[in-house]
């Protein structure tokens, strides 16, 4: 139960570096002026983003859900304002695709982490009291 605890923790470390590198990253690739990243820096931050949904995934089912869904509301609050951002100056649609893909990955695990605890102590009630 200890390695559980420890890698969990481990696993939040990890979630919060990826988050803040994920968009520390596409704001470097998108701030030249023309905005033009590459593919290649369009890839990365994508496959970034998958990890993120497999570390979530995982914290969703084994970690906390309150400190889930901390972890959660402030990454996609930023996102947020970057993808109102990207809309409203017409950004480069790499950047537009990376915040809205972001923001989506995180709105789907915030609600999976407020449903999924509802749904298990609606179904670990005793029946027949």
């Amino acid at each position: 139960m200890k390695k559980q605890r420890i890698l969990i923790f481990i696993l939040y470390t990890t979630l919060f570096i990826l988050s803040c590198w994920n968009w520390i990253y596409t704001m470097a690739i998108c701030s030249d002026i023309p905005v033009n990243p590459s593919k290649s820096e369009f890839f990365i931050a994508e496959s970034n983003i998958v990890i993120i949904l497999i570390i979530f995934i995982y914290l969703t089912f084994k970690g906390h859900p309150p400190l889930n869904i901390l972890f959660l509301f402030i990454p996609n609050s930023i996102w947020i304002m970057n993808f109102i951002q990207d809309i409203s100056i017409h950004y480069h649609k790499y950047s537009t695709i990376l915040s809205l893909s972001m923001m989506v990955v995180l709105f789907i695990i915030l609600l999976g982490n407020i449903f999924l605890p509802i749904y298990r102590l609606n179904h670990t009630k005793p029946h027949g009291l």
